[in-house]
């Protein structure tokens, strides 16, 4: 911005080098000035545009920075979820370890009990292989009689019973461990997993905030040079207008009474409540503080009439950048009267109009950069700022 501004500033000044050798020559030719001031509009449509882009790249950054700060804590809220998360994960992930060891034990133990039993049944398998089925007959037919026969034929039953049960307890307990061992096994790898994606996504939010914040930190750089531009591009307009005023005193002085340095006329048809002084404040649309005001703001309803403080001639009469719809009097010897913030077709007055004081020049709305319906009115003595009340009546 300020590549755009220095160059026009610095047109200004060898414009008025060039054109202003002498001042009685600025006098003697009425066509020149008309030229001049021509030209001098041309730069001043120019600065408008070139405010006005600012104005609504600084409002756009405004927007982009809310955005992306109401994203950033979105993130921030994320981030909290998916940590709660982890956490949790991670407690079930221990709890689920120590059912892995518990188990491991419960293994050991059950595959101690299939190992004696294992051995148990060899070694039944090796003494029926030694002394064959035969024994468990001779057993029966060495009976004394038939009561010891039945006795002997159920323990024999027992016998056999228990190396049945012998067999299926194993062949449970082998089932038991390959249940467990595998259920155990699928549901920490499950865990493991959940709390791998997790991380993943606790990384990807990670850089996602990191990104934000030079998101914000980068929109804050580009919205101070914006502002600084814009405070560059006001003076700009001052300069501007000083020059204008140099040539509509030369073209009107047999037409502008001089301002005699009394008070000025309220600019409205009555008193009304003021809202912001001249001076440092905190800015109503950018929050910044210790930003300084050119002027007072005085909140009246939207439409009411707007009033020439005095007697002078219309240097700026369109729309500028902050400023709005705005109107800048030349009421001579070096004071000025700025009237900002007016209802969009309400300017009633020319570029290089004569006005008189009290003389209807728009009315009250809310452009710009504005709030709410408000009149800004700015006085400047010699191109610089003065607080206005010191001058009103």
């Amino acid at each position: 911005m300020k590549k755009l501004i220095l160059p026009l500033l610095a047109s200004i000044i060898l414009f008025s080098s060039v054109f202003f050798p002498y001042q009685g020559h600025a006098e003697s030719s009425l066509d020149e000035i008309n030229r001049q001031l021509r030209e001098l509009e041309k730069q001043k449509e120019n600065a408008a545009w070139q405010r006005t882009l600012t104005e609504r790249k600084i409002n756009q950054v405004i927007r982009d920075k809310k955005q992306a700060k109401e994203e950033f804590n979105s993130l921030l809220l994320s981030m909290d979820r998916v940590s709660a998360e982890l956490n949790q994960y991670q407690q079930e992930i221990d709890k689920t370890t120590d059912e892995v060891l518990q188990a491991g034990k419960d293994l050991q133990d059950a595959e101690g009990r299939v190992a004696s039993r294992d051995q148990l049944i060899r070694a039944k398998l090796r003494l029926m292989y030694s002394n064959g089925m035969v024994q468990y007959i001779d057993v029966l037919l060495s009976s004394t009689d038939f009561s010891d026969f039945l006795d002997r034929l159920d323990s024999l039953t027992a016998i056999i019973g228990q190396d049945k049960s012998i067999l299926e307890a194993n062949k449970r307990d082998r089932d038991m461990i390959a249940r467990t061992k595998n259920k155990i096994e699928q549901d920490l790898g499950q865990l493991k997993n959940l709390y791998a994606k997790l991380e993943e996504k606790q990384q990807s939010l990670l850089v996602q905030e990191e990104k934000k914040k030079v998101l914000v930190a980068s929109l804050d750089q580009t919205q101070k040079e914006l502002e600084e531009a814009s405070e560059e591009q006001e003076k700009a307009l001052i300069a501007l207008a000083s020059k204008v005023a140099q040539l509509n005193k030369e073209k009107n002085k047999l037409q502008m009474k001089q301002f005699s340095g009394g008070k000025l006329a309220w600019p409205l048809p009555e008193i009304f409540r003021i809202s912001s002084g001249f001076g440092y404040r905190v800015d109503p649309i950018t929050g910044k503080r210790g930003a300084f005001h050119n002027g007072t703001d005085i909140a009246a309803p939207g439409g009411t009439d707007v009033l020439a403080a005095a007697d002078g001639v219309v240097l700026v009469a369109q729309w500028w950048g902050g400023f709005g719809n705005c109107v800048i009097i030349d009421h001579g010897n070096g004071m000025w009267t700025l009237y900002g913030h007016m209802l969009n077709n309400s300017i009633r007055v020319k570029k290089d109009q004569v006005v008189k004081k009290g003389q209807l020049i728009g009315n009250v709305g809310s452009t710009g950069r504005s709030t709410g319906n408000h009149l800004h009115f700015g006085v400047y003595l010699d191109e610089k700022p003065v607080d206005p009340m010191n001058y009103l009546k």
